[in-house]
């Protein structure tokens, strides 16, 4: 189980929440561990359901669609990560104009609670990331990381 990167073709979701606005580049990291029913789609692409909340059955799967091969997702999930645990620098707000003055909190998160993170324009700008995840079985907290979407895959396996 670990997060990948992949460049969401087409994102499917009932979810009102899913509605974030068009990330940077359609880029996102999904956990592997909500991913099901993963099929190859478009010669070398993938398509599959993501549960962003696996544990509360009132929530209904999106449609993914990516240019992510099966077998590239498959390695990811075999990736085991260094620590149960991430560490990530979080701030206190949302509100992404007033991060220039506010202090991001190490925070542990568990790898697995992790349901997806993305950068829109601003936050590339930044160096930092949208990030969702989970307290609880359905305890949604979506929240700005001051990280990269590369640097929060890299804190994987430090």
């Amino acid at each position: 189980m670990a997060l990948i990167q992949v460049t969401a073709v087409i994102w499917q979701s009932k979810r009102p929440e899913k509605r974030i606005g068009k990330s940077y580049n359609n880029l996102y990291l999904l956990n592997t561990n909500r991913m099901v029913d993963i099929i190859t789609y478009d010669t070398d692409g993938s398509q599959f359901k993501y549960v962003q909340a696996p544990q509360d059955r009132r929530c209904s799967p999106d449609t993914i669609e990516t240019n992510t091969s099966v077998a590239d997702l498959r390695t990811a999930h075999d990736i085991t990560p260094d620590s149960k645990f991430a560490t990530l620098p979080i701030y206190p707000t949302l509100d992404i104009s007033t991060i220039a003055t506010a202090t991001p909190v190490d925070t542990l998160i568990e790898w697995e609670n992790i349901a997806l993170a993305w950068q829109t324009d601003r936050d590339e700008a930044d160096d930092v990331s949208h990030l969702t995840y989970y307290t609880e079985s359905w305890k949604r907290k979506t929240v700005i990381v001051n990280m990269t979407l590369a640097e929060i895959l890299s804190e994987q396996v430090a």
